[in-house]
């Protein structure tokens, strides 16, 4: 079991990017506070969710970024959703072995979430996973976008001339359908 000292430096190997986007940690980190610790790299991790999928519907799919950003407020991914839609999308397979660590961590999450209680050594091991599956989702979909969704992502456009507002829509859709990307309700 990872030690916080051990998760700290884990946290100092990040790239410089990450770690500025992933700020908030490093107090969390100094103080050993491992339930805030994990809620916020929780928070990151589902903002980084669609953070990658906005950079693969504008850098890969050339989709308007104001329908992207339209269409994913109006969604709900699941787990399962959401894995299908990255590897129909760029082929990265989150049930492989590769990314099993974020699997672990979502173990634990849930334990904590849900109200019932883990061993610190069980916290420490979820951070640890956590920040596993951050440092290679994220350079694995920088590798295919140019873009990490756990760093800025100032200058996602650049050089990039997208499709029409109408084809946007209907590539985003269709992208959401054949993976059974859920609307939210609005009742």
């Amino acid at each position: 079991m990872p030690t916080i000292v051990a998760i700290r430096h884990q946290f100092t190997a990040l790239p410089e990017e990450v770690k500025t986007h992933l700020s908030g940690l490093q107090p969390l980190l100094d103080a050993a506070d491992l339930d805030l610790s994990l809620a916020y790299l929780f928070m990151v991790i589902e903002q980084g969710r669609y953070r990658s999928l906005k950079c693969i519907l504008v850098r890969n799919l050339k989709c308007m970024t104001s329908v992207v950003d339209a269409e994913l407020e109006r969604r709900s991914f699941t787990r399962t959703s959401f894995r299908a839609t990255i590897k129909s999308l760029i082929g990265i397979d989150l049930a492989s072995a590769d990314y099993r660590a974020l699997e672990n961590a979502e173990t634990v999450r849930d334990t904590i979430f849900h109200g019932r209680s883990a061993s610190d050594a069980k916290k420490r091991e979820a951070i640890e996973n956590s920040l596993k599956f951050i440092a290679k989702f994220g350079a694995k979909v920088k590798q295919k976008t140019g873009k990490n969704p756990f760093a800025t992502l100032k200058g996602l456009t650049s050089r990039i001339r997208p499709v029409d507002r109408d084809q946007s829509i209907w590539i985003v859709r269709g992208v959401f359908a054949i993976n059974n990307v859920q609307k939210i309700s609005e009742a």
